[in-house]
């Protein structure tokens, strides 16, 4: 199919690389078995890590961490059969440049490199057959969000309070910028972080480099707020929000996933902080001008949750899972029928048909 396009020029080339590096990705992440196997420097580990223990000893190799694989020991429809990939080769073309569409953008796993270290040029490697595994059928189901963000949320939320659960959710539906001041997510003193921040991402984010401690925490409890902004000169870093935390973390394990959006806000947390009454919600910010954007936001975070509920997460039982998320759904499905009943069943009815 993408050796047939009607493309001109080095743009069929450029769309077999696209394809190679997302086959990639899946592979990486357990969904498909690519054959012949990815060489290791498309895979994230370095080749040194592959030498015998004794000569990867006597050259002092680098540490590197495994890519995370999805937990595929739920029951899921069985996978659709192996594709054959043809890429119509004419022989590859190396290319030197690190920035041309062959190479992959660097990840968690690149290392200097070294006089040792093999070179492995990527344009090199074509897959010639792509297996499907269990977990790409659950894959295939989601359609409201992108569907490796949320599987990597599988691998996090299960520790994870209420709030940070409706975060994390609520972060993958966009809404106006004209909004903003009135859905931003509350600073930590009256939306205190919880055990996934606490416990996993915060340590995760520094360890690695990804977030800095004024970036996590901003000042200090016996630090004043003033002395705090004037120790930066362009001013403090802004304070990272949960779902912003595991976009960065999620950028740095899906490293060749570039097209994830993500904006924080906190309108069906203030919600149920009001008893799930949306007139009193909407009158108190002042946002009577703005009720349909927020009314049909709430609606698509219900379908959203139904997605989601899908799936399992680690650290998680699949039946408290999913009683949880049906809670959170059922109560804001209740909110949006005191509004307007009729609106609200025909909207959800005729989404969740599709």
């Amino acid at each position: 199919l993408v050796s047939r396009r009607l493309l001109k020029g080095t743009a069929v080339e450029q769309a077999e690389r696209q394809l190679q590096r997302m086959l990639v990705t899946l592979h990486r992440a357990g969904f498909v078995i690519l054959q012949p196997t990815p060489p290791p420097h498309l895979l994230g580990i370095d080749p040194l890590d592959l030498l015998p223990k004794k000569v990867a000893e006597s050259e002092d190799p680098l540490s590197s961490e495994e890519s995370s694989t999805p937990d595929t020991t739920n029951d899921q429809p069985t996978p659709p059969a192996s594709l054959t990939l043809n890429f119509g080769r004419r022989e590859p073309t190396r290319m030197a440049n690190a920035n041309s569409p062959g190479v992959p953008n660097k990840s968690k796993t690149t290392k200097p490199s070294s006089s040792s270290t093999p070179e492995l040029p990527a344009n090199d490697y074509w897959p010639e057959q792509a297996i499907p595994q269990e977990s790409l059928a659950s894959l295939l189901k989601l359609k409201g969000v992108h569907p490796l963000f949320a599987w990597f949320l599988m691998s996090q939320l299960g520790i994870a309070d209420r709030s940070e659960k409706i975060q994390a959710f609520e972060g993958l539906l966009e809404l106006p910028g004209s909004l903003s001041n009135a859905v931003d997510v509350p600073d930590l003193e009256a939306l205190p972080n919880g055990p996934l921040a606490t416990e996993r991402l915060n340590s995760r984010l520094l360890t690695l480099g990804l977030a800095s401690v004024d970036e996590l925490s901003g000042p200090q409890p016996d630090e004043d707020p003033r002395d705090w902004r004037e120790r930066f000169i362009d001013g403090p870093p802004r304070i990272l929000t949960l779902a912003h935390k595991l976009q960065r973390l999620f950028q740095y394990e899906y490293a060749g996933v570039d097209d994830l959006r993500v904006r924080p806000c906190w309108v069906a947390g203030e919600l149920l902080a009001f008893g799930g009454d949306f007139n009193k919600y909407i009158t108190s910010y002042q946002l009577q001008k703005q009720e349909g954007m927020i009314f049909r936001h709430v609606l698509r975070l219900v379908l959203l949750i139904d997605e989601l509920a899908l799936l399992t997460p680690t650290d998680c039982t699949k039946e408290a899972w999913q009683e949880e998320l049906g809670d959170i759904a059922f109560a804001l499905e209740t909110a949006c029928r005191q509004v307007d009943a009729h609106s609200t069943n025909q909207w959800l009815d005729e989404s969740r048909q599709l």
